[in-house]
């Protein structure tokens, strides 16, 4: 999933049923193992905790939950065998504002989660490092999308689970910003992308270059010739994951016709 669509993932959390798969439900500390081959050890500490401990902590993607808490743990260890690297997103008590995403990769590495303030840190892994680097690259090139997001995802969150009324006219009102201002929107995120295909060229290590090949390749949103001068300068230490294969036959291949994605469209670029 690349960095630029997963605004779509995240706007619709509110509205996703809780089909919780239950792969870890913590009632202390816990380990949780996948037939003994985990390659992911990840250290969660969550900071300023209520103190009431009537707090819920879940990490996702789609209809996967990885880690699920209602007893208001201050740290927990979670293993997970992963081939290649994928997103999730890590939330507070359903509240939409304090969703952020980060990326799960092998190794051992630490996350930490404010339960106040919703700031994430990612410690011991560059691949992480990469992704939040990107991440401001893009905020500040579009600061008209994270303008947009700002004030859509609290209007949101107030409207439909807060049950605001009032809240309806600062969502419109926000809806409204983003039509005025979609051409520029589009515009910039075009740039974004620019400075993104730049960064990996000088970071040609991190898995985030072989899931933009990938994500622009199949929205065909940018030249394939540029997309294979990147891959040709790839690290071959990717040739590890799997979805380095996938993108050298999808480029190799004259006739690859790219699959339908709902993500294939101008995002409003997302944490």
């Amino acid at each position: 999933m690349n960095i630029s669509c997963m605004i779509d993932c995240n706007c619709v959390i509110l509205s996703m049923h809780f089909r919780y798969i239950l792969l870890l439900f913590v009632i202390c500390f816990h380990l949780f193992t996948a037939n003994g081959k985990n390659n992911a050890t990840i250290t969660l500490h969550l900071n300023n905790l209520p103190k009431d401990t009537s707090s819920l902590i879940y990490i996702s993607m789609g209809d996967s939950v990885y880690y699920y808490d209602t007893v208001g743990l201050s740290a927990a260890v979670i293993k997970l065998t992963v081939s290649n690297p994928f997103p999730v997103m890590i939330m507070a008590n359903n509240l939409l504002p304090s969703n952020k995403v980060f990326w799960v990769h092998d190794g051992v590495y630490d996350v930490y989660y404010d339960m106040d303030t919703y700031k994430i840190n990612v410690e011991n892994s560059p691949l992480n490092n990469d992704f939040f680097s990107i991440l401001n690259i893009r905020d500040s090139i579009n600061y008209l999308s994270k303008a947009y997001r700002i004030r859509s995802w609290q209007a949101m969150d107030d409207f439909y689970r807060k049950k605001d009324t009032t809240a309806k006219a600062r969502l419109d009102d926000a809806n409204s910003f983003y039509k005025d201002n979609e051409l520029e929107i589009n515009r910039l995120d075009s740039l974004a992308s620019d400075m993104e295909y730049q960064y990996y060229l000088e970071h040609n290590t991190s898995f985030l270059a072989l899931d933009f090949i990938k994500y622009k390749l199949d929205c065909a949103t940018l030249d394939k010739e540029k997309l294979k001068q990147l891959f040709a300068k790839l690290d071959k230490k990717l040739k590890k994951y799997p979805l380095y294969a996938t993108c050298k036959k999808n480029l190799k291949n004259p006739y690859y016709v790219p699959p339908a994605q709902k993500g294939c469209v101008p995002s409003v670029q997302s944490e």
